[in-house]
């Protein structure tokens, strides 16, 4: 769940992709050796499943430019929170590093998102301070930064600041799926909350009036 993992498995595949079409092509060499009828097929098999394998090496190299549309999780996913055993893997690390004077930027955004997922408020909101430091002081992931102060915001009830961060994703990436699902959570929060708070101010509109009503009425009756 923390962000560089999708770098990592990216790497592998292409890694994996290419000891696969060796493997491949050794197979075919191979089967071109031996000219006969038998072997035919098994040729037109293997082409195509190295046409296939070629395309997909191809895709996954541009694989980055792609991915950066899907690798944020869903907002259902910060509702799933770690273990105190996990929690306090993170905060150690962090922890350390802070000691040494050698905090990595990946360390305390791991940290971060960690303490988000919490339930705990307090944990949630020195995770949106983490996010904010590592937006103001590493430009390289402010887009990531952006969605995950949205997130942060948005599970602390500060629906009004999730939606500016996550509308400033959205001016960047309009495709994004996951930030156009967290902008219609927050919507609906938003539209929840006004319609609560049309609610209070009716009642106490109404109680208003009635109190005023009540008051003129005992000064009728003085007057009598």
């Amino acid at each position: 769940m923390f962000v560089n993992v999708t770098d990592s498995r990216h790497i592998n595949s292409i890694d994996f992709l290419s000891r696969f079409m060796d493997l491949l092509s050794s197979i075919q060499a191979l089967q071109e050796k031996e000219n006969n009828v038998k072997n035919f097929y098994n040729k037109k098999i293997l082409t195509f499943i190295l046409s296939l394998g070629y395309y997909f090496r191809s895709v996954t190299k541009t694989a980055p430019t792609i991915m950066s549309l899907t690798d944020l999780p869903y907002a259902i996913d910060a509702e799933s929170s770690l273990t105190i055993e996990e929690l306090s893997v993170l905060r150690r690390q962090f922890e350390k590093e802070v000691r040494e004077d050698d905090v990595t930027t990946q360390t305390k955004f791991n940290y971060a998102w960690g303490l988000i997922k919490s339930r705990r408020k307090n944990e949630q909101q020195l995770g949106v301070r983490l996010l904010a430091e590592i937006f103001r002081e590493s430009p390289e992931r402010r887009r990531e930064c952006l969605y995950y102060l949205a997130l942060g915001h948005f599970k602390l009830g500060e629906y009004t600041h999730a939606r500016d961060y996550n509308d400033q994703l959205l001016q960047r990436e309009p495709n994004n799926l996951q930030a156009q699902n967290l902008k219609k959570l927050i919507e609906d929060k938003l539209n929840r909350e006004g319609l609560v708070g049309a609610m209070i101010m009716s009642g106490v509109v109404g109680a208003i009036a009635i109190g005023g009503l009540y008051i003129a009425s005992l000064f009728k009756d003085k007057r009598r």
